[in-house]
C-alpha cells in the first residue's frame, strides 16, 4: 500500500483548477480589503447589523489666529467650524485690526482663553468644532 495518495491520478487537473480559482478569489478579496482600508472604509465593511449610534463630535482644536487681521481670523475660524464674533480691545502687543486673543463664547466654559500670544492653549487644542468664540481685535492703542 502506498504511503500517500495521489489525487491527480484520479482527476488530472481538477485540483489544480480548484486551487487556481480559490487563489484568484482570495487575491481579489485581499485587494478589495486593502483598497477599503486605504479609503478608511474598514468600519463600513465590518458593519453587518442594524442602526448604529451617531458619532460623537471629535475634538479638533481651534486654529491659531493670533496676530492675523480680523477678517482673515474670522474667515479661518468659520471655515474651521467655529462661529466667531469680534470685539475691539486696547492692546499694545499687536497692531490695529490684529487678533489679540480668542475666547470661548457661551456655555460652561464661557470666557476661557483658547488662543493668545503663546498660540493655541491646551483647552483650545481640544475645543470641539461648532463651539462659538469671541475674537478680541486690537484698536492699536495700548491700554492705560
Amino acid at each position: 500500500m502506498p504511503d500517500s495518495v495521489n489525487t491527480s491520478d484520479k482527476h488530472p487537473g481538477r485540483f489544480e483548477r480548484y486551487l487556481s480559482r480559490f487563489n484568484l478569489g482570495l487575491d481579489t478579496i485581499l485587494k478589495l480589503g486593502a483598497i477599503g482600508a486605504a479609503l478608511g472604509l474598514g468600519g463600513l465593511i465590518a458593519n453587518t447589523g442594524g442602526p448604529q449610534p451617531s458619532p460623537t463630535p471629535v475634538a479638533q482644536g481651534i486654529p491659531n489666529v493670533y496676530n492675523l487681521r480680523s477678517d482673515q481670523a474670522v474667515t479661518t475660524l468659520k471655515t474651521g467650524g467655529f462661529p466667531a464674533r469680534t470685539i475691539s480691545v486696547c492692546s499694545g502687543s499687536v497692531g490695529a485690526d490684529r487678533v489679540r486673543q480668542v475666547l470661548t463664547d457661551g456655555g460652561a466654559a464661557d470666557g476661557t482663553v483658547v488662543v493668545d500670544a503663546d498660540g493655541v492653549t491646551p483647552f483650545g487644542r481640544t475645543l470641539r468644532g461648532g463651539s462659538a468664540v469671541v475674537v478680541k481685535v486690537s484698536t492699536g492703542i495700548a491700554c492705560q
